[in-house]
């Protein structure tokens, strides 16, 4: 399909990332590009920071790259504590030495950038997975700051039918904090599965889901925990959907000889337990930004990258399915396009929750 080329030409490059580096980074990748340790590109994180293998990584990779091809410096900023004061504290850090555009990738720095925009009008914020919101939910955009959003609601839908036709019944979903992006995800995965099991006429007994938000992106013993006690009762694939997590679900997955659907970018090759990814173009919409952002484009604007900008996709090149081919891949896709198939999101999802009957969702707190 020659409309999903320019995509996969960045899942490519992505891949060829995550392939050559790890969490001790031999190849330098994580480096700052510093001019008397001065940046003028800045990526601020929570305390998650780099080496989460999906969308912080995705959002530096996309930095970094622009930043060798342009001549320009660039650094991170990783947050000491998970506090609105430590996030600030990053801004202004980079701001102080010297960055003109400060990238904030997350729905838990929307709140900041609200005030930032206005304290620093020189300055360009991007802002991904958000909007920027004051404390009462008033959304304002100024023309310093660029709002990216994500369709991900039409990559969990991808997954979601994909893992059904691939045959597998035991599923599950473990969504990091329970941020809109990540509800999205989740109920595209849900509509995904829903669809396929009806097209396969299968019945409410024959699909069962465990859906579950675990409250963090981190990789630790508690999402462990989880991601084992999911595949013990018989769970076959789970969704790992929130960064660093991933890592927690792909080790119990290897335990139990499960699989694992990667989230953001192509997951692959990080462990052969991810059988595809959920993809959004990450990397593709930051790059583009900063770009258009030196060539004078103004702000104030929300970008939306959907299928229908190249924004979404599921990993086939490196899938390890068996029976969902990449026909069937293209097929659904251009189902979607078309309008064929329609995918909600989490603002109108939920009222059409009641009429999902032909799978088993048990939702756990």
């Amino acid at each position: 399909m020659k409309k999903l080329a320019k995509f996969n030409l960045l899942a490519i490059i992505i891949i060829i990332v995550f392939c050559s580096c790890s969490k001790e980074d031999t190849n330098g990748i994580y480096e700052p590009i510093l001019k008397d340790n001065k940046a003028e590109i800045a990526l601020i994180t929570d305390v998650a920071g780099l080496k989460d293998g999906s969308f912080n990584d995705n959002t530096w990779f996309a930095i970094k790259d622009y930043a060798v091809k342009n001549n320009k410096t660039c650094t991170y900023y990783q947050s000491a504590e998970k506090t609105e004061l430590s996030n600030r504290q990053s801004i202004e850090k980079s701001i102080e030495n010297g960055a003109k555009i400060v990238i904030t990738p997350g729905y838990l720095f929307e709140k900041l950038v609200y005030k930032m925009q206005m304290k620093y009008p020189d300055v360009k914020f991007i802002l991904l997975d958000a909007y920027p919101t004051d404390e009462k939910g008033n959304k304002k955009i100024m023309n310093n700051t660029y709002s990216i959003i994500y369709s991900e609601e039409q990559a969990g839908y991808l997954a979601g039918y994909a893992i059904v036709k691939e045959g597998y019944r035991n599923l599950g979903f473990m969504g990091g904090i329970e941020v809109p992006s990540i509800v999205r995800f989740g109920f595209g995965y849900i509509q995904g599965i829903s669809d396929a099991a009806k097209e396969l006429k299968l019945s409410k007994n024959d699909i069962h889901l465990k859906y579950t938000y675990v409250g963090s992106f981190e990789d630790n013993p508690e999402n462990e925990y989880i991601a084992e006690t999911m595949y013990s009762s018989g769970v076959d694939v789970i969704f790992a959907c929130g960064g660093a997590m991933g890592y927690s679900v792909m080790r119990m997955a290897e335990k139990y000889n499960a699989k694992v659907i990667g989230v953001d970018g192509s997951q692959a090759h990080i462990s052969n337990t991810v059988i595809t990814s959920a993809m959004k173009d990450i990397s593709g919409s930051v790059y583009k930004t900063i770009s258009n952002i030196y060539s004078g484009d103004k702000g104030g604007k929300v970008i939306l990258f959907d299928m229908n900008k190249h924004g979404i996709l599921l990993d086939m090149q490196n899938s390890r399915f068996k029976y969902f081919t990449q026909q069937d891949h293209d097929k659904l896709y251009d189902r979607i396009l078309s309008g064929e198939i329609v995918v909600f999101d989490d603002s109108h999802f939920a009222n059409k929750m009641k009429n999902i009957k032909n799978i088993t969702i048990d939702y756990i707190k």
